[in-house]
């Protein structure tokens, strides 16, 4: 069960970089409604991914998951992964320091199915944007934070859609 205030939840323009990942080909049908639906700003693929696409448009990215990374990991930022959570975590483990500091991160199947919020789960808005993809895409949210587990207030998150910042130490 998820209570969302439509109010409160970060939209996906909210996210100061907004990039989706495809790691297969069979990935480019939903990256591309992700970009049509204007739930990302920019497109990727790695290069084997890309080499079996007819007609790939020009403004697509194209490289490996870590000089991809490595140019689009950014606070506030969205990283969408379309394909498998182990690689994805492979993926952007070099890249992970703190709560407050990274992305937020969700990973999706192919056939937009599941919807799995990774990192930045409460303080980057991962939660609600999940849950916005998977009413969009039809799927269904796969959480294993213990707040929404078990119907917890999440507190490092609390406040901040109301401009508070935490104090001490």
């Amino acid at each position: 069960l998820y209570f969302r205030n439509p109010l409160k939840t970060k939209q996906p323009s909210n996210f100061s970089h907004r990039l989706a990942l495809g790691m297969s080909s069979s990935a480019w049908e939903l990256l591309r409604r992700l970009k049509e639906a204007n739930q990302v700003d920019h497109l990727a693929l790695t290069p084997l991914a890309a080499q079996s696409i007819e007609n790939l448009h020009p403004g697509v990215l194209v490289g490996s998951l870590s000089e991809l990374l490595s140019t689009r990991w950014h606070k506030g930022g969205l990283l969408i992964f379309v394909g498998s959570i182990a690689a994805v975590v492979r993926a952007i483990t070099p890249f992970i320091t703190n709560k407050n500091d990274d992305p937020a991160v969700i990973v999706i199947d192919a056939l937009g199915n599941y919807v799995v919020p990774i990192l930045g789960v409460h303080k980057g808005g991962g939660d609600d944007l999940a849950l916005s993809l998977a009413v969009e895409l039809g799927g269904i949210v796969v959480s294993t934070s213990n707040s929404k587990t078990q119907g917890l207030l999440p507190l490092d998150g609390f406040g901040d859609s109301w401009g508070w910042k935490r104090s001490g130490s």
